[in-house]
């Protein structure tokens, strides 16, 4: 099993507005890196954001990109997406990190 030894932390930026459905809208979070070591492009940290219709048990939207964060600050990731009809207040918003390990941490 591959951990990584460090882990970074994910905090949502709360929007200006509600969401409204039939909108395009931006979804923005800080990835704040806690350790002394740099996330650069060779790290393959990952981000991946999904958006759940909780009343229909669907995904309405998922995308993955990957990020940059220097050693002990922050990197800002957002999502263009568009809020379908009849569903926006029934929406749950998720976003996780992977890293691909070169070396596989033990511990």
């Amino acid at each position: 099993v591959c951990k990584s030894n460090h882990p970074v932390k994910i905090v949502p930026i709360t929007p200006n507005a509600p969401y409204r459905e039939n909108t395009r809208v931006i979804s923005s979070f800080y990835i704040k890196n806690q350790s002394y070591d740099d996330y650069t492009p060779s790290s393959n940290l990952k981000v991946k954001f999904t958006v759940y219709d909780e009343t229909k048990k669907y995904q309405v939207y998922s995308a993955t990109k990957n990020v940059i964060v220097p050693a002990r600050d922050k990197n800002l990731v957002s999502f263009d997406w568009y809020v379908p009809n009849r569903i926006a207040c029934m929406l749950t918003l998720r976003l996780s990190t992977a890293v691909r390990c070169i070396t596989p941490f033990h511990g």
